[in-house]
């Protein structure tokens, strides 16, 4: 490898800072972004000594893990572990430092790093970009969501109803996340790109610390990794968007080969990385446009009007006992609200040629009934417990029939409409 032009010597500053926080971005992604197999990887179990003696030392001398990360990435393993990450990142640093004070810049440790980093970025972004394309990340209001009070709904229930409503606003963001994804990938738009998902993530980190979702540490993270990728840049954005003063070119190191085999795999190796990025999110979403989408049985919300039960219940069966009404949804899903306005949720299997209506919880709480459609989107189940008649009378209600799905868009609006 060899660099035509000299490299210039950093200042002090840029040198302390550079080496700390590459050392913390490289432990924080091989541990938490790059590495899979979740809380039984290598790479997360090495971590549960520390964090319990580093929980011991802050929280109690009795503390002992007993929520390893989860659904929510904000448990308080994941913050005593960026304590962790903290110490160990000053230890590196110190031994850093003592093995090349001498040094009086790190350009070419700054491209590998960079590009280390770029690519892991790019690759989450990418991820939940298309996870926004797919549906997978946010969903359309479920039918019990159309039923329940705003004042019963969490902030992050509320903040995953308000993206879900809206296809078109979920593409938009999920295309702005692909496109910061996309850039990154290459090296001449890694600034425009780290802009871009800098824009991108400092909405997210806003709507996660803002609707109580927990992800904030991992979002911050992102948009921490954004930054630091387009720090280098920092004096160049300066003289063109503020002091109105030429920006001279960029001038990193770039590794360069005597040998054109040398020189054709590296290129061969970047570029196909590159391919299997892109590839796989590609292919993803090809997968997901050419799934089928199945029509759920009874989809809706009803209400019961009648129950009629003489018998007892046994006492292990939740099913149907102060229910008030009930929500079909997708992925065969049953959601029951009693009369204090509680939901529950339980497995449902409909079998439109058997006209059966099954329900779960467990083994021991289950009901198979029968149901029949009648007309003004009636429905009637009817079953036995205990050799003992269990009817059901229902009133469906159309998803449409509800304002927030049957206001739609409209380019004319004389007056608003805010209810």
């Amino acid at each position: 490898m060899q660099q035509s032009e000299r490299l210039q010597d950093w200042t002090l500053t840029r040198r302390i800072l550079f080496r700390f926080f590459s050392v913390y971005f490289l432990v924080y992604a091989l541990t938490i972004m790059i590495t899979e197999g979740g809380n039984d990887s290598f790479f997360m179990k090495i971590w549960n000594k520390p964090v319990t003696w580093i929980g011991r030392l802050l929280i109690s001398p009795q503390y002992q893990i007993e929520v390893w990360p989860n659904g929510s990435g904000d448990t308080t393993f994941n913050y005593l572990q960026i304590v962790c990450f903290f110490i160990l990142t000053l230890l590196i640093n110190i031994v850093w430092w003592a093995i090349e004070r001498k040094r009086t810049h790190y350009e070419k440790q700054e491209y590998f790093i960079r590009s280390i980093l770029r690519f892991t970025l790019a690759t989450t972004m990418l991820t939940y970009g298309m996870a926004k394309l797919t549906g997978n990340q946010f969903v359309p209001p479920m039918n019990y969501q159309l039923d329940q009070r705003l004042g019963d709904m969490s902030p992050m229930g509320l903040a995953w109803t308000y993206m879900g409503y809206s296809k078109a606003y979920m593409m938009f963001t999920g295309i702005a996340e692909i496109l910061g994804g996309v850039l990154l990938l290459f090296r001449k738009t890694t600034l425009l790109g780290a802009l871009v998902s800098m824009a991108v993530m400092v909405n997210v980190v806003a709507m996660n610390l803002c609707f109580d979702i927990p992800v904030k540490l991992f979002s911050s993270h992102l948009l921490m990794v954004c930054c630091f990728l387009a720090a280098p840049d920092l004096s160049r954005m300066i003289n063109l968007l503020i002091t109105n003063s030429p920006a001279p070119p960029a001038n990193y190191w770039y590794p360069s080969f005597r040998k054109k085999g040398a020189r054709i795999a590296f290129t061969v190796f970047r570029y196909l990385l590159i391919v299997l990025i892109l590839g796989g999110n590609i292919l993803s979403l090809i997968s997901y446009s050419r799934k089928s989408k199945d029509v759920v049985p009874l989809a809706g919300s009803y209400e019961i009007l009648e129950q009629k039960f003489a018998g007892e219940r046994p006492a292990t069966l939740s099913l149907f006992n102060n229910w008030q009404k009930i929500y079909v949804e997708d992925h065969g899903m049953l959601i029951a609200r009693d009369h204090d306005n509680q939901i529950a949720g339980y497995y449902l299997k409909i079998d439109t040629v058997k006209k059966t209506f099954t329900t779960w919880a467990q083994e021991n709480d289950s009901l198979e009934l029968n149901y029949r459609q009648g007309p003004d989107q009636r429905l009637t189940l009817t079953g036995l417990i205990n050799k003992d008649t269990l009817l059901v009378e229902l009133k469906g209600k159309s998803r449409d029939s509800t304002t927030l799905i049957s206001r739609g868009f409209r380019w004319v609006n004389e007056y608003p409409y805010n209810r």
